[in-house]
């Protein structure tokens, strides 16, 4: 099968390639997965065989026929959680599918306006990485403090204090000869 058939030049299809890896290079929890060894020794291998897929996957299209970023988002969160035991909640996943779609779009007919984005991100190399990773992390704290915040029950001080009372109130009692006495518990307000 040759590029045209796919409705895309050979040298639009070398800068599409670019620009996809171009997205997989600023992808933050992708490089975070690679970077801390999460898919173990092979990590990199992974993340490698992840864009040779999806680049097999463009170029299978055929001339018009239009690429939906859902057909993505499935397998990157298998090839995450599997490859990576990453669970990736953080909207990135969608967001790179959707990337991956509109530069094929954008390069079919010569517009590069993704391209020259996301290669002059790549661009600025390690300082960029590390500040990615910093935001990343930064963002994975927050989100925990988030969640444990909304697993710990809405109340002020004044419940709290009830609270302890009642349970002050509640502990059982023994007597000298090893019985307890149970209190019976007050009803909620």
């Amino acid at each position: 099968e040759t590029m045209e058939e796919t409705g895309m030049t050979q040298e639009r299809w070398v800068v599409f390639q670019q620009g996809a890896v171009a997205i997989f290079k600023n992808w933050t929890a992708l490089n975070l997965a690679v970077e801390q060894g999460w898919g173990g020794r092979n990590s990199q291998q992974k993340a490698d065989d992840m864009v040779k897929h999806i680049l097999g996957s463009f170029s299978s299209l055929k001339a018009g026929e239009k690429c939906y970023a859902d057909q993505f988002e499935d397998y990157f969160y298998e090839k995450m959680e599997r490859d990576f035991n990453a669970m990736t909640e953080d909207g990135s996943i969608e967001e790179i599918s959707r990337l991956l779609c509109d530069l094929h779009a954008q390069i079919l007919v010569d517009n590069r306006t993704i391209y020259d984005a996301v290669t002059k991100v790549q661009g600025s190399g390690a300082q960029s990485s590390q500040k990615q990773r910093q935001a990343a992390e930064r963002a994975a704290r927050e989100a925990e403090h988030q969640e444990a915040m909304e697993e710990a029950p809405e109340t002020d001080q004044t419940d709290r204090n009830e609270e302890m009372e009642v349970e002050a109130e509640q502990k059982p009692t023994v007597d000298e000869d090893g019985w307890e006495t149970v209190t019976k518990r007050k009803g909620r307000k």
